[in-house]
Parts: structure tokens; sequence; C-alpha cells
């Protein structure tokens, strides 16, 4: 199957093979991703650049059991029609389907749930079975971490950072809402546009080593503030959790009495936040999952190739 991840800035497509899809979690054997023009999708004209389709139908060559499409569309005011007639023209037999927020098995407890962008459903559902089916990626220091973990955080680092608060003792587990930041380059976009004389700052540059304070140029300036107050937020939100009614005594404390939360990094930028995160916050339980969403994806459809 392809799984197919339509953001705001960005497409994601992951190849699941039938074999892989008889893991308890499975992971995309192969992934192609693209930037795309906010415009276009709202307009309904050609959502992928001709390269763009070049690269997807080489993308495509030799892969089997490719022509179920799955697809969850978090870009606003995106033409589905329109996407779904340019996925077409690259697989004409494909057999494509958009799923909604109700095909995610989760729970939510949030103000007004068809309104949560469909991306963090999966990126919720997606990182609760890392807990519950034991297959959190942990190191050995941490192995014995993880038992009895009632609550997990989800940051998912893209145009915009997501952290959200799932609770995993249920079943199905509980999406109870989080806070949404701008993300990093959308950050140094948007200072570069609104102050004048300051630089864009590459984010693909970005390194943990770009923290320093006090900053003794512009761009390292820049860059300190950035990532700085990513994790800050970061931080602050995990310590506000901390203190509300979503932990209770039976959550596992770690010899220093703190309370563990297992967090969960995903999204383009996440290499670089959860390295920075992991090494400002050394005692907190940390993973970055490439391609959560795509995961996510793969978990809701598995069961139909295991018949």
């Amino acid at each position: 199957m392809i799984a197919v991840d339509i953001g705001n800035t960005m497409s994601k497509f992951g190849y699941f093979s039938c074999q892989s899809l008889r893991f308890r979690l499975p992971k995309p054997e192969s992934c192609i991703r693209f930037l795309h023009s906010k415009k276009k999708t709202v307009n309904g004209t050609r959502f992928f650049d001709g390269e763009a389709h070049k690269s997807i139908k080489n993308w495509l060559l030799n892969k089997q059991d490719c022509n179920d499409w799955y697809i969850a569309v978090t870009a606003s005011g995106c033409n589905k029609e329109s996407l779904i007639d340019e996925l077409k023209s690259l697989k004409p037999d494909g057999s494509f389907r958009i799923l909604t927020n109700d095909d995610v098995p989760i729970k939510t407890n949030v103000d007004f749930p068809s309104q949560i962008g469909i991306d963090r459903l999966l990126g919720a559902f997606a990182g609760s079975k890392f807990i519950n089916d034991l297959l959190f990626p942990v190191d050995s220091t941490n192995a014995d971490r993880t038992h009895n973990i009632e609550t997990i955080i989800v940051i998912d680092a893209g145009t915009a950072i997501t952290i959200d608060l799932v609770r995993i003792n249920t079943n199905p587990a509980i999406f109870e809402g989080g806070a949404i930041l701008s993300g990093l380059k959308t950050l140094s976009v948007t200072l570069n546009q609104t102050v004048s004389r300051l630089p864009e700052v590459n984010v693909s540059d970005f390194k943990s080593t770009d923290l320093i304070y006090p900053a003794k140029n512009t761009e390292s300036a820049i860059s300190t503030g950035i990532l700085g107050s990513q994790i800050a937020a970061i931080n602050f939100f995990i310590q506000r959790v901390k203190s509300t009614e979503y932990i209770n005594a039976k959550t596992d404390k770690n010899k220093n009495n703190e309370i563990e939360i297992p967090i969960v990094f995903t999204g383009g930028d996440a290499t670089i936040i959860s390295e920075l995160f992991n090494k400002e916050y050394s005692n907190k339980i940390v993973s970055s999952v490439p391609n959560l969403v795509l995961v996510g994806i793969a978990l809701i459809m598995k069961s139909t190739y295991h018949e």
C-alpha cells in the first residue's frame, strides 16, 4: 500500500509492502517527499510540478502491492477532488481513499473534535502503539522506565510544531489536545520578512551546537533564539502536564522522584529539536520516530492485509 500525508507545505509518500504490514509496528520500506505550494492546494491547480510527477512515477517503479492508496490531508482548503485526479494520473489503476478523523481509532477530549488536524490524531495513535505494544525504542538505560506509563507526549516538528498529550492507559487511547507553535523555518522566515535587516537563517544548517548564549553575531542570535524558545516551550508544556489531573499517583517515577512522560518526536525538524532537547534535559525519555503519520496510516489499514 501507499500512505500519503499532505501537509501545508510538504507531501510525504510511504511504501508499505504486504510483508511489512505483518509487523506489529510497520515501517515504510521507502519514502519520498516534496514541497508544494499552499496556493495550489486551494486553487485546485496542478498540485505537484512536472519534476515531482516524474520523480513519483520513478519511485513507484518495481514496487509491488502499490494499488491501494490511503491519504491524510492536513492542508487547509485543499481541493481533494483535484488531488485525487492528480494521483490517478500517477497510478491510473490505483484505488484511492482519503481518510477522515473518524478513521483513526482514538478518542478525543477536546472542544471541537472535527477541527483537529488528522495528522495530529495519526501521530498520537501511532505514538501510543510504541508504548502499548512495548516497542518504544529506548536504550538499555531506559528499558525499565517504560512500564505502567499512562501518558505520552507526541511532538510533530514541521511547518508548525504540535505538542500533543495522549493518554494511553485506556483502550482506545485518548487524544487530550495540546499546543501549536510556529516551526523553525516559519519563525526564521517571519523574522526575515517582518524585522528589517534580519537575515533568514537556513533551518537545514541548524545544529544542536547552534544554541549559544550569549550569541556573538546576528545569525547565531537568531538560531539561539529560535531553537532555545522551542525547546523551552516544549519543556514548559511538559511541566504543566505534570502538575495537572492527567498525571496520577500510579504513574512511574524515576530515582529522582520525577514523573516519567515519554516524548515521541517526529516531523522534518524532529532530529535537531529532539537532539537539542535531549541534550538540555537528559533525564527525559526521548525518542525520534521518522514518518510517524505514515506509520499511523499503515497501522489503521494493516488489518486489511491480514485477511
